[in-house]
């Protein structure tokens, strides 16, 4: 995920955003009222639930690796009285997806200003009993190490008032917990990871055809003659993706402690321009080589008449013949099927926090890790948002009543029709819209298209008029990875 988030700012908007405040607990405009409904209650992010015994102390571990440590009897009804047998639901928001389709309202009003956030994850857990709502028992908390995806240390601890009063400032919460075990994986992976792509692109080489001959038909001249010009027998070499140069390299390198004429060796290039044409041509120009440690070589390639020459930096990646051994199918499919066993480990990867992030709650409810974004100069505009699902039909109103404006995986905000004649924009920032249609798909308004508005000459004028065209889409939005597909996440 991104851990460079870009400034922004709207600002005068009825924000849904994240919320909190400087430190000091929020006096919350009470006329906000909030209303959990999801837009798209059919991809809304899933509970995890847990059958527990009460009178027992449990510790439970979520898919994502966040733990919950519930001491015993901390859980009673309505009345004060321990619960039994109960079920705990518990679930996690990390991103602008699983915000949009949960429809956990963001509004944050801090003494009548508006104020956005950027989050570092938020949760929700509830516990219930026979159907009832549970509480958590006065002098009980529940701990909850969640996992995080965002390791910066200012973020603090808020809780959705969900009375009308909106996001509350719990505490400062600066401490992040580093997880060791997702450093172990990325180094378990880089060790499996196949030396090279196959087939071969245009960064490995060999010096010259003829070593290519010479190790395809092991060293026997009769044949290397006769095939010297056949196009099956060069063909046959490209297939494996390797390109050679007309370079003559007399060197011998040392790999893995034997020493072997470079000529005979794939090599790849690890920096420097594109091989120029002439290093290309069967001629006889000096290289040299000089060992900068392990299997890497400074390259330098003079032409015969003394007046170009080539500089690069090359490793030393294996013999020819250990290429030739196998047949270019027998690589691809091992690349494959070593890349299909690694996408499962990155996928395992994907899903281990960063860090965790740990507190103690007394209530249960919906808790965030989130901080104040920064604010930058921003652009005033008149903003008008259509979408093209309703020029298809030909409809006079083809205007969503709500439209989200999504700056990065971990920032969006709700910005309602009212608003649009009052909003600012932030320049040079990957932004993008979005509004949920009846059908309950997407309509657009992408990153690239954002990229393109002038806001130099919007800064010019007065009250600029914008008129954005989202672009519709026909999938049908079932999770919140659909979501995340269509923004471009």
């Amino acid at each position: 995920m991104k851990k460079i988030l870009k400034k922004i700012s709207i600002g005068l908007l009825a924000i849904s955003l994240l919320a909190a405040c400087n430190g000091k607990k929020n006096n919350i405009n009470s006329a906000v009222k909030f209303e959990i409904k999801s837009p798209l209650p059919q991809a809304d992010v899933k509970f995890e639930e847990f059958d527990l015994d009460n009178s027992k102390e449990q510790v439970i571990k979520t898919k994502r690796g966040s733990t919950i440590t519930i001491p015993a009897g901390s859980l009673v009804d309505k009345d004060g009285k321990p619960a039994g047998n109960v079920k705990l639901k518990y679930r996690e928001f990390h991103d602008v997806a699983d915000i949009l389709v949960s429809g956990i309202p963001m509004n944050f009003d801090s003494n009548g200003k508006q104020k956005n956030m950027q989050t570092a994850g938020m949760f929700e857990i509830r516990a219930l009993k026979d159907g009832e709502n549970l509480n958590i028992a006065q002098g009980k908390n529940i701990d909850v190490r969640m996992a995080s995806y965002e390791s910066g240390t200012d973020y603090n601890f808020f809780q959705l008032d969900e009375k009308g009063k909106g996001w509350q400032f719990i505490d400062y919460n600066r401490r992040v917990e580093v997880n060791a075990n997702k450093e172990k994986l990325k180094k378990e992976i880089d060790k499996k990871a196949p030396a090279m792509a196959f087939p071969l692109d245009d960064k490995y080489f060999a010096f010259n055809y003829s070593a290519i001959l010479d190790v395809m038909f092991n060293d026997n001249y009769d044949l290397i003659r006769k095939n010297r010009n056949n196009p099956a027998i060069m063909q046959k070499a490209k297939k494996y993706g390797l390109m050679w140069l007309g370079t003559h390299c007399h060197a011998d390198v040392n790999f893995k402690g034997v020493f072997q004429p470079a000529a005979l060796m794939v090599w790849k290039r690890l920096n420097g321009d594109q091989f120029p044409a002439w290093m290309k041509d069967d001629s006889y120009d000096f290289c040299s080589l000089t060992p900068l440690g392990g299997n890497i070589y400074a390259l330098s390639v003079e032409d015969n008449d003394g007046k170009r020459v080539y500089k690069a930096t090359i490793e030393c990646v294996m013999p020819l013949s250990s290429l030739f051994k196998y047949s270019p199918e027998y690589w691809e499919k091992n690349y494959k099927d070593a890349m299909a066993k690694l996408d499962q480990e990155m996928a395992q990867l994907k899903l281990e926090a960063d860090v965790y992030r740990s507190f103690s709650i007394r209530q249960l409810g919906i808790y965030n890790y989130d901080k104040l974004m920064d604010e930058e100069e921003n652009v005033k505009i008149i903003a008008n948002f259509t979408s093209d699902e309703g020029l298809k039909k030909s409809e006079p109103n083809n205007s969503p009543n709500v439209v989200y404006y999504v700056a990065d995986e971990k920032t969006i905000i709700h910005l309602p029709k009212e608003n649009w004649g009052k909003l600012n924009l932030v320049p040079g920032n990957k932004g993008r819209f979005a509004a949920i249609l009846p059908n309950k798909t997407l309509s657009i308004y992408t990153s690239e298209k954002y990229a393109e508005i002038d806001f130099e000459g919007l800064r010019k004028r007065d009250n600029p008029k914008v008129d954005f065209v989202l672009t519709s889409t026909d999938q049908k939005i079932s999770s919140p990875d659909d979501v995340r597909k269509l923004l471009g996440f």
